[in-house]
Parts: structure tokens; C-alpha cells; sequence
């Protein structure tokens, strides 16, 4: 049974959301504050965090970067805002997705679709081209280890979140070619991408930061990415 912790202090919304998510038989514990959800998140107890981004204490994306600085535990921001901006920023702090909702339409349906998703892409239950070949791959001061889900520049841990990984491990097995975004965003994301989406440049962008070498990873504009072999 998976279990799920909600941070959200819109009651109302609260129940909708718990009641449809346990009729999936999933457990659901729920809180109102940041401080509560940090507690809680910090437990290791759940397997996802639907995170709001407005919470009487701290904003979500403060609550984000907490969370963040202590692992790559699989986080959904659920805001009622619609800005890309606030959706380009969400993701860029560490978010595995970011939903927008309307509170009084608001579709569970569509929420427990994307947490499947992110789940997938965190646990890996179903192969694909970046990850059928469970080889260690090393190139220069980088090492990337498949089975483990882990990432080392100069032999120290790098903090991706489970998107991330995906990405990186998809670029750095395919060093010296270029990847499409629409590769990228299918097996690495596990999504189709659409006109507007820009959750692949900035999984991407993130990446070049943790690394600490933005030119690691070269963009194709147009195209794709590739991942620099030498």
C-alpha cells in the first residue's frame, strides 16, 4: 500500500483528495502547516509528498528546499496558480512535478495519475531505454551508478531528484550523441510532451548546476541534448 502525506490547509479540498485517494486503497495521513509536514516528511514513512504551495506558515517552495536539502524524497507541488513562472520555479528547486487545479473543478483523477507517474520514474517499475543496461558508467570526475540511483562528482554524493536521475543517466549513456527532448521527456519523464512544456530544460538546467559544469551538457537548440563524452 503506498502511502501518501498531503500538505494543505484548504479542508474541504483536503477530504476530496484523501477520500479519492484512499478508495485507490492508498493510506493518507494530512496536515495543514509546513511544520507539520516537515515532521512528517522528515519520518521516511511516506513514499510521495503532495505539497501545496501557499500553507499558513511557509510557502510551499520554502517547504520544497527543506525537504530537498535532505534527500530526493518525491515531491508534487498542487497550487491553484497557473503562472509558468511559479511552475518553472517549482521545478527548478527540486519539484518531481507541479499541478495546477482549480478549487471548486478540481480532478483527483488527474492528480493520482501523476503521482503514478512520479512514482514510476522514482522507483523504476518499468524499463526503458536509459535504464535496460544496469552497467556503472564513469566519465571523467562523474560516476553513475544504476542500481543504487546514484550520482558522484569527485566521489561525492550529488542530490537528484528521481526526474533528474532519470535524465542524467539517459544523457550520460548516450555521451557524444544527441538526445531529443521528446526522447527525453517519454523515457526519461515518462510523458509525452507538449507545445508549451519546459519541464525537460529545466530538469536540465538543474542538473548543470548540481554538476557544477553548465557545459557538460550542451544543447542542440532546436533538438535535444547531448551529454559531453571527453
Amino acid at each position: 500500500m503506498r502511502n501518501v502525506l498531503l500538505v494543505n490547509d484548504n479542508s474541504a479540498l483536503t477530504q476530496a483528495l484523501s477520500d479519492y485517494l484512499r478508495a485507490q486503497n492508498w493510506q493518507v495521513t494530512t496536515v495543514s502547516t509546513a511544520a507539520d509536514g516537515l515532521r512528517e516528511a522528515g519520518s521516511g514513512s511516506y513514499d510521495i509528498v503532495i505539497l501545496d504551495d501557499i500553507l499558513p506558515d511557509m510557502s510551499g517552495l520554502d517547504m520544497l528546499k527543506k525537504i530537498r536539502k535532505k534527500g530526493a524524497q518525491p515531491v508534487i507541488i498542487f497550487s491553484e496558480r497557473e503562472d509558468n513562472i511559479d511552475r518553472i520555479i517549482g521545478l527548478e528547486l527540486g519539484a518531481d512535478d507541479y499541478f495546477s487545479y482549480d478549487s471548486h473543478d478540481s480532478n483527483p483523477r488527474e492528480l493520482v495519475a501523476r503521482i503514478n507517474t512520479v512514482l514510476r520514474r522514482s522507483q523504476r517499475a518499468a524499463p526503458s531505454p536509459a535504464a535496460v543496461n544496469t552497467d556503472n558508467l564513469h566519465i571523467g570526475s562523474i560516476a553513475l551508478y544504476p542500481e543504487k540511483r546514484q550520482v558522484l562528482l569527485d566521489n561525492q554524493p550529488v542530490a537528484l531528484t528521481g526526474a533528474e536521475f532519470n535524465l542524467a543517466e539517459m544523457l550520460i549513456r548516450n555521451a557524444g550523441r544527441v538526445v531529443s527532448k521528446s526522447e527525453l521527456a517519454v523515457h526519461a519523464l515518462g510523458k509525452k510532451p507538449t507545445k508549451f512544456d519546459r519541464s525537460v530544460d529545466v530538469h536540465i538546467s538543474s542538473i548543470r548546476k548540481k554538476l557544477g559544469n553548465p557545459a557538460l551538457i550542451q544543447t542542440v537548440r532546436g533538438v535535444g541534448y547531448f551529454f559531453v563524452k571527453g
